[in-house]
């Protein structure tokens, strides 16, 4: 086997799905990088490789809410659902970034709201001012009439 092939096998097993990149770019470097293997990749074990690097979460939510199959599902239906995922996860965090605090229904109806801080009551001064007469305008009481000089 030539050195150049050897290096490209080498180079096509060390690549790495990350969600950075995106699905996309990691089905174009597979492709790049099998032009120069020998032996050509078929869809299968292409197919294989790319439900495997997904995150389980994502192929999960592929399989369950959007019937993908494993086995019966082609690359190029993998490849579009999981680029469609990713988008509505970018989404999702970007939403969430921006209105942090805004209030979320789940499908029961209920919503899920931050807990909320309780705030702490702080002991009020215990003085009698409020029980002590308030004076009226312009009427001089006996308390008053004591304290005034002549």
């Amino acid at each position: 086997m030539p050195a150049a092939v050897t290096k490209a096998q080498r180079g096509f097993d060390k690549i790495t799905y990350t969600k950075d990149k995106g699905i996309q770019a990691y089905v174009r470097e597979l492709q790049l990088i099998s032009k120069h293997i020998l032996l050509p990749i078929e869809e299968y074990s292409l197919q294989r490789r790319i439900v495997e690097a997904i995150p389980l979460s994502i192929r999960n939510h592929l399989i369950d809410f959007k019937s993908l199959s494993t086995s019966m599902s082609s690359v190029a239906e993998w490849v579009e659902a999981v680029a469609k995922r990713e988008r509505e996860l970018l989404e999702k965090a970007a939403f969430e970034d921006n209105y942090p605090n805004l209030k979320r229904f789940t499908p029961g109806g209920s919503s899920q709201l931050p807990p909320k801080r309780r705030q702490r009551r702080t002991a009020q001064p215990t003085t009698k001012s409020h029980l002590a007469p308030k004076p009226q305008h312009g009427v001089m009481t006996a308390h008053h009439r004591r304290d005034q000089k002549f």
